[in-house]
């Protein structure tokens, strides 16, 4: 009985995880899906730095509503920054610790070059959609870590039973 129940809970579980890998962008997250499919670290994943420059700097000119006549310059400071996170990674291949302050000076470096090129309204608005993203990738982090108790729990009950 204890299997048979122990069992079930497993395919719950199962069908729990793959209903919520399904789940398809509503609204206005459908939109930007559309926009950016693949985005954050798994868009930049295998680019060049070249290629990661580009793709931030497109996201920020686009986020910030800046002139065109600024893309260059936050180019020029986003592949700068990326080609020292390579030389980061090779240095600190078997250190993450490492890895991470140096990956957070770099970003520390960038937002101090960047404040000079955008207007104080241009560099709010990067600053705020840095923010809601960061908000965004905490929910989704807790959302599946409630997914995972309320399973877990359900096992558990199963089991007791």
């Amino acid at each position: 009985m204890k299997n048979l129940i122990l069992g079930l809970a497993v395919v719950l579980a199962t069908s729990l995880t793959v209903s919520a890998q399904e789940k398809q962008p509503v609204g206005k997250e459908a939109k930007v899906a559309k926009e950016n499919p693949g985005k954050g670290k798994k868009e930049m994943k295998g680019k060049s730095a070249e290629q990661r420059a580009d793709a931030i700097t497109k996201r920020m000119m686009k986020v910030t509503g800046a002139s065109a006549v600024k893309e260059p310059k936050v180019k020029e400071i986003n592949l700068a920054t990326e080609k020292q996170r390579e030389a980061d990674r090779t240095t600190n291949a078997n250190n993450k610790d490492g890895l991470k302050v140096a990956h957070k000076k770099r970003n520390l470096e960038r937002e101090t070059k960047l404040k000079e090129v955008f207007s104080a309204e241009e560099y709010a608005k990067w600053v705020a959609h840095k923010k809601e993203m960061k908000a965004k990738q905490k929910a989704k982090k807790q959302d599946a870590k409630k997914a995972k108790t309320e399973v877990e729990d359900e096992i558990q009950e199963a089991i007791e039973d």
